[in-house]
């Protein structure tokens, strides 16, 4: 009950990935598969959810997706303060955007 009014991590997620597609440059498909690999890894680890044993990222993929996250913070943060979507995805280009590998 004590949740009951606030968003989902995965709608927030979504949400967030939707506002700044134009910089990360990913499609739809890649924004609802990221939403919910980072959404099953974090039930898993924090619930100890074992229904979701091999669908969540280890190893390099949950490194990769840790940077993705990381990246998608600095971008909202770059948006927040009001710097332009042209510059912030100038300079996510430029420091090599972890969204545009193909590791998703």
């Amino acid at each position: 009950m004590k949740y009951l009014h606030e968003f989902s991590l995965r709608k927030r997620l979504l949400d967030i990935l939707r506002r700044h597609r134009e910089i990360i440059s990913i499609d739809t498909k890649q924004i609802n598969l990221f939403a919910k690999d980072v959404v099953d890894t974090r039930n898993h680890m924090i619930h100890q959810d074992g229904s979701l044993e091999g669908q969540v990222k280890t190893g390099v993929d949950l490194y990769y997706m840790t940077e993705k996250l990381k990246h998608l913070l600095v971008i909202c943060l770059l948006s927040e303060i009001g710097l332009p979507a042209s510059y912030i995805k100038s300079r996510a280009t430029r420091n090599r955007n972890p969204f545009s590998k193909t590791v998703v």
